[in-house]
Parts: structure tokens; C-alpha cells; sequence
């Protein structure tokens, strides 16, 4: 039982040492950084567009270009809920589905876009309450994806060591009859 606590001490140990020295960068003092990639209907990076970041109370906050990459980038916000919006190069506007994205302190946050075609209405009516695990783990504090991370990591390596046997030295025999 020992050696048991001992290698979970030590799987516990190096994967906290591990996941938090690769937790990402913090944004410049003054206020979190929201970036994120723009991909077309082929999942290709687009460029050409604005991205919207619109507040919790739905007031237009800014807008960023979306470079040859693909990539956006807000910096120095302020802790709150935020939204966003993708303008195209004829100027129409759509929401971007998907729960608040939520900022505190000097984090630095991504929200990827992907782009889809039809109208709005069919768009908010296939996404509706059904943003799956990767809109979850994109609303997640760096501190909490830490944490869950170390937590399974933690959970995995208990139940590998549980049903590890080879914590014995004996030999096993197991003896049999021969038939006649």
C-alpha cells in the first residue's frame, strides 16, 4: 500500500509541476487579452473580416481585423461577459453562438470562430443549448482548466495504480490435477 501512495504522491506532484509552468501567458497589466482564429466554410483561415466585440449590456465595445492568418485580437479589457460579431467585407453583420465568454483579471482568453453558411435562425436554432465540450473548456479560467486537468490526471493515475498487481514480490504458482 506504500508504494501505492508513493507513486500517486509523485504522479500527483510532476503533473501540477507540469500543467502549471505550461499554463498560458498573462496579458499586459493593464487588462486581459481576447484573440482568437476566423475560419471559413472549409475551415481554411479567412481574412477579410471584422470581428465585433460586443458587452454584456450589448454595447459595441471595438473591432479588429482579421489578419492573412486568420487571427483576431482585443487587449486590455476589462473583467465581464463579452460577446462577438463578424462583419464581412460587404459590411453584413452576424452574432457568433455560443455562451458568453467570460474574463477576469489579466487573463489572456480564445474564442475560435468558425464560419457557417444560411441564415441566422437556422444558425441559432441548430446551436441553441447544444455548444458541446469545447465551448465549455473555452469558458474556463486558465486556473480552472488547471485544475480539471490535474484533477483527471490525478483520477487516472489513482485508478492505474489501484489495479496495478505488481506490487507484490511473491511468485504465484497455481498447481492442477492432470487428467487421467
Amino acid at each position: 500500500m506504500t508504494q501505492f501512495i508513493r507513486k500517486i504522491v509523485a504522479l500527483t506532484a510532476t503533473m501540477s509541476v507540469f500543467f502549471l509552468s505550461a499554463a498560458p501567458a498573462v496579458a499586459a497589466p493593464g487588462g486581459a487579452t481576447l484573440e482568437g482564429l476566423v475560419q471559413d466554410l472549409d475551415g481554411r483561415p479567412a481574412a477579410g473580416y471584422r470581428v465585433h466585440l460586443i458587452g454584456d449590456q450589448g454595447e459595441a465595445l471595438g473591432t479588429a481585423g482579421v489578419d492573412g492568418e486568420g487571427m483576431y485580437s482585443f487587449g486590455d479589457l476589462e473583467a465581464g461577459k463579452y460577446a462577438l460579431g463578424v462583419e464581412n467585407a460587404t459590411g453584413q453583420m452576424a452574432p457568433v453562438t455560443g455562451p458568453a465568454i467570460k474574463l477576469e483579471g489579466r487573463q489572456l482568453a480564445r474564442r475560435d470562430v468558425k464560419l457557417m453558411r444560411g441564415n441566422g435562425e437556422f444558425r441559432d436554432e441548430a446551436f441553441q443549448g447544444n455548444h458541446g465540450l469545447g465551448q465549455w473548456w473555452a469558458s474556463l479560467t486558465t486556473a480552472a482548466k488547471t485544475w480539471t486537468i490535474i484533477g483527471v490526471v490525478t483520477v487516472i493515475g489513482i485508478t492505474v495504480a489501484a489495479t496495478d498487481d505488481d506490487d507484490s514480490d511473491e511468485p504465484v504458482a497455481s498447481a492442477y490435477e492432470p487428467e487421467n
